[in-house]
């Protein structure tokens, strides 16, 4: 069945996320504490089937979902807005990643992390209870310990970034036991006390998945899941009004196209139309792209990366 809450979850982030990629800025809140590893506990908490070579359609559907639309925007990209050679845009296309950087395709590591960290997620699922845990605390642990070294080596598809990704997966799977209760909504005031802690109490707290930067080992899980439950939270409150979730369901069903599309809309609309203004543009225009997808096959397949 599914939940609306997560639907205008999905909306509300990929607006955070437009935003997130422009100069404006939320009073006392950076956005890279929470928008993106919410993603990937919104992923952990909405899968119900793990990608596994034991069963090779699953892993086809799931590779062809996520790569024929990279393939396919990062080709229509360069031909609107190619500013390199063609090989040299290419190489960094196959390269992926945070490898992957051009004015236009720098938010594309997180589908090849996403996709690299399923196919990891679904090896993580068929060991015991108490190996997974070691397992993901041993990731944890790297990540924090690549900042600390500022040692990040060139590599893959995301491979790097796809270690904190498990992360916040295994911590929205872990959420599916969960059973809202009345009480639980005091806990939105903690979230609002850790935004002033942060700004007057000098904690001065940062993360960026992206660039592989973790900072505290108790705030960087804390963080992100207090913001992420105090959304989930706003979500079951806002999906009791019709309109609202209307409005944000068509964004988070949009998602990804927002997400494959914004940053070059940004790249052309920002300097001509001013930045919030483009963030609107971004949001209605990749919508329309994904209701003028759904109407074709070729587009479907393309962009979409539905194999039917």
């Amino acid at each position: 069945m599914r939940k609306p809450e997560f639907d205008i979850m999905k909306g509300i982030l990929i607006v955070l996320v437009v935003i997130g990629h422009t100069s404006i800025r939320l009073p006392y809140i950076d956005l890279f504490w929470f928008h993106m590893p919410t993603f990937f506990m919104i992923t952990g908490y909405l899968s119900q089937r793990w990608v596994s070579f034991n069963d090779t359609a699953y892993l086809r559907h799931k590779a062809f979902q996520l790569l024929v639309p990279y393939l396919s925007y990062s080709i229509l990209l360069f031909l609107f807005i190619g500013y390199s050679p063609l090989w040299k845009y290419m190489l960094k296309v196959f390269l992926g990643g945070t490898l992957n950087i051009t004015p236009f395709s720098y938010p594309f590591w997180y589908v090849n992390t996403l996709l690299v960290a399923l196919v990891a997620f679904g090896l993580i699922k068929q060991l015991t209870q108490s190996l997974q845990l070691l397992l993901i605390a041993s990731l944890y642990l790297i990540v924090h310990l690549m900042t600390y070294w500022d040692f990040h080596p060139p590599v893959p598809w995301g491979i790097d970034n796809a270690m904190g990704a498990l992360v916040f997966i295994y911590i929205g799977d872990k959420f599916k036991v969960y059973k809202t209760q009345k009480w639980h909504y005091s806990l939105l005031c903690v979230p609002v006390l850790f935004t002033f802690i942060n700004k007057w109490g000098g904690v001065n707290y940062r993360i960026n998945m992206a660039s592989i930067e973790y900072n505290h080992l108790i705030l960087d899980l804390l963080v992100p899941c207090i913001f992420a439950f105090a959304i989930y939270l706003l979500c079951m409150y806002l999906k009791k009004w019709k309109y609202i979730t209307y409005f944000f369901s068509v964004l988070g069903h949009s998602s990804l196209t927002i997400y494959f599309t914004h940053a070059a809309l940004l790249y052309v609309l920002a300097p001509l139309i001013g930045q919030p203004i483009a963030v609107a543009c971004c949001l209605i225009a990749g919508a329309l792209f994904q209701h003028i997808f759904t109407r074709f096959n070729i587009t479907r397949t393309l962009f979409l990366g539905n194999m039917k």
